[in-house]
C-alpha cells in the first residue's frame, strides 16, 4: 500500500502543503523524506505558491487539510 504514495522517480520534487485558515506550512521533498520549506500567510497563498512552483521546479504536490477547519 505504501508504494501507492511514493514517487516512481526518486528525483521528483514534491511540495507538501499544510493548509490552515491563517497560515500555510510548506515542505519540500526530493525522494522519500520531506523537509520544512517555509510558512506563508493564507492571504497571499496563490501568488506565493506560483512562485515556489517555478523557482523549485515542483513536479507534484500533496495537500493536507486539518479536520478542525470544517468545524
Amino acid at each position: 500500500v505504501l508504494e501507492l504514495f511514493l514517487p516512481k522517480k526518486l528525483d521528483m520534487k514534491i511540495l507538501g502543503i499544510d493548509y490552515g485558515r491563517s497560515k500555510i506550512g510548506l515542505a519540500l521533498s526530493e525522494g522519500s523524506l520531506a523537509f520544512p520549506y517555509k510558512v506563508i500567510p493564507a492571504t497571499h497563498a496563490i501568488e506565493e505558491l506560483k512562485n515556489i512552483f517555478q523557482k523549485e521546479s515542483v513536479d507534484k504536490f500533496v495537500v493536507g487539510i486539518s479536520l478542525k477547519i470544517f468545524r
